[in-house]
């Protein structure tokens, strides 16, 4: 009786173990494994979530950065459309050869942020193409080139990558931008209220949001036409904000400023 009770917990722990061994990550990537050199062109199917060698597939990532180039200071949307039938994730970064970041993600409805440089699906997607959009606010002035490398998992037997190049503008415009609104948000971390002071070279459709590090929270601070000259806002803090780290996105015309700050 004791053996038969020994096979049955043996037969259990291997059933256990394959369902284990053979659910991937739906919410999410839990490692850094976009392909990129920071990860020494490491993907999911090298970290034991994914079996089989990695595969190239062109265009799977996407932008609506110009043909020209991005603008320093710029946001951008970048897509990710993956094919294939079964269950879909995926992990993008933005690196540069010397396997330093380039920009700031946002994420938007179904991605999340991982470890402040990657941005991963929040839930897997089993439509076909799957699709997912976020956002990702350029470097400064001089970063040159950007790659963003991807990773993308359809079902747990097949693991596709991508490279995406974009060039940075010969233009000097959203930088010399950015350096004559002056920007300047305290105090940081945030309190009960929150000053912006800023310069405005002419008039201009101003908003300010607080943006989470995962993007799945935004908090509208201010929106109205102001005229041009400087400007001190004192806002009140939204009552839900919760303590961590957040983007306050300033919004002129067409135009972004980011700042990062920090709640208490």
């Amino acid at each position: 009786m004791k053996q038969i009770v020994n096979a049955l917990f043996l037969v259990a722990l291997f059933i256990i173990g394959s369902i284990t061994i053979s659910t991937s990550s739906p919410t999410g990537t839990p490692t850094k494994a976009s392909g990129g050199p920071a990860e020494n062109g490491a993907t999911c199917s090298q970290g034991g979530c994914h079996s089989g060698p990695a595969t190239a597939r062109p265009n799977v990532i996407s932008s609506d950065i110009p043909p020209t180039g991005y603008v320093a200071g710029t946001t951008y949307n970048i897509t990710v459309s993956v094919t294939g039938s079964g269950k879909k994730g995926f992990q993008v970064s933005a690196q540069k050869p010397d396997k330093s970041y380039a920009g700031v993600f946002t994420a938007d409805a179904g991605s999340q942020i991982y470890e402040t440089n990657y941005v991963t699906h929040s839930a897997q997607k089993t439509t076909t193409p799957a699709t997912w959009t976020f956002k990702w606010t350029a470097p400064a002035k001089g970063a040159g080139a950007v790659d963003f490398y991807g990773a993308f998992a359809v079902t747990r037997s097949a693991t596709y990558t991508d490279k995406y190049t974009v060039q940075e503008s010969a233009s000097t415009g959203i930088s010399e931008f950015v350096a004559n609104i002056n920007l300047n948000v305290y105090p940081n971390p945030l309190q009960e209220n929150i000053n912006l002071c800023f310069d405005l070279q002419e008039n201009a459709a101003v908003s300010a949001q607080l943006i989470s590090m995962d993007g799945k929270s935004s908090f509208d601070l201010y929106n109205s036409n102001l005229l041009a000259g400087k400007h001190n806002l004192n806002l009140s803090k939204p009552e839900a904000l919760q303590a961590g780290i957040y983007f306050l996105q300033l919004n002129l015309d067409n135009k972004q400023v980011v700042k990062k700050v920090f709640v208490d």
